[in-house]
This record gives C-alpha cells, structure tokens and sequence, in this order.
C-alpha cells in the first residue's frame, strides 16, 4: 500500500511497510510519518488529577507525588497504548490494580492503571501497536472511581505526558532498508 500527494508542487509519498509485525507508513527515507506517542490513552472526559509533585492521595490522605494523570471515564472504555512497544507486564499489583506496562523506543515506557480488564492476549511480550487496545477503565487497586492512571517514563525518569514535546516515531533500523527499498520501488512504479 502507498500514495502519493502533490501539494504546491511537490510530491509526498508514504509507503506502508511491516517492521517485524508492527507495520506503519514511512516517507522514502524510511521515516516513520506518525508521531512517536499519541496525546491520551482513551477519550475522556476530564482529567481528575494532574501530573505534581505533591498531592493529598484521596486512599492514604497523605501528601505524596503524582507523576501520572488520572483521566476520568467510564468503566469500560477502551484504553490504547500511546506508542509502539512491547509489553513488559500485565497484572494486578498492589495500588495500583489492574496495570500494563509498555517498553516503547528511545527509552521510553507507558503505563495503564487501575483497568477493570486486560484486552485479550495481553501478556509480557505481546508486541502492540500504536492505538492498540490494552485494557478497559475500571476501578481497581487505590481508586476511588473509574478512571486511567496513565504515566511515562524517559529513561526510568518520570515525565509530564501533557508537556511532552511528541517525537517523531524512530526510523527503520539499517537491517530493515534494503527490503523497504524493494517494497518501496515496487510501490513507486505504481504510482507514477
């Protein structure tokens, strides 16, 4: 599958290529064309509870970090991983309920909390894709409604998800771009 679009002028392709079965679309470079991350996990309503160093837990009434958002949504929505990755947990743990855990390119990691259920086959290892469903809302482990507990990491370091500058999504490694150039040479004859 490609295309191509001439805006002003100038033509722009994107070629879709399957990269060890998380496929996407890449310009003729071999550049992946989406952003890294999407914005939020899930549609929501509101937000519940900010991404702060310090906050009255509503559960343990003690004034602790918060280095995540709560988005408030009714249980059961569907809750998608952000970015392309592989899946390092998926399990109830203590607080935190029902919770995936995504390893992500560039030393980036995701993580879902308080699910009321895991999509199927979620398990430590499945590869997902970019608006993957992982679980659902629910209300589990230290909650107090439903909602997602949604958090990243960069370099094991927390960071603010709604400030992040969103990274274009990283290139085909060297080993995959002698087969993306015959895919792509394929396609581009087609298109001409």
């Amino acid at each position: 599958l490609a295309a191509r679009f001439i805006n002003d002028g100038k033509s722009h392709y994107a070629y879709y290529f399957d990269n060890d079965g998380s496929g996407g679309y890449y310009d003729e470079e071999g550049r992946v064309l989406e952003r890294q991350f999407l914005k939020a996990p899930l549609s929501f309503s509101r937000i519940t509870s900010g991404y702060t160093g310090a906050r009255m837990h509503p559960i343990t009434k003690t004034v602790t970090a918060h280095y995540q958002i709560d988005y408030a949504a009714p249980t059961g929505t569907p809750v998608v991983s952000t970015a392309r990755g592989t899946v390092t947990s998926a399990r109830f743990e203590t607080g935190w309920g029902n919770i995936v855990r995504i390893s992500h390119d560039n030393g980036y990691t995701t993580h879902y909390g308080h699910l009321s259920a895991f999509a199927k086959g979620m398990v430590a290892g499945k590869r997902v894709s970019q608006g993957e469903v992982v679980g659902y809302v629910g209300s589990t482990g230290w909650s107090t409604g439903p909602h997602l507990d949604f958090g990243m990491k960069l370099d094991g370091a927390p960071i603010n998800p709604l400030k992040l500058d969103l990274p274009k999504g990283a290139p085909l490694d060297e080993s995959k771009m002698s087969s993306f150039n015959e895919a792509k040479n394929k396609y581009s004859k087609l298109l001409e």
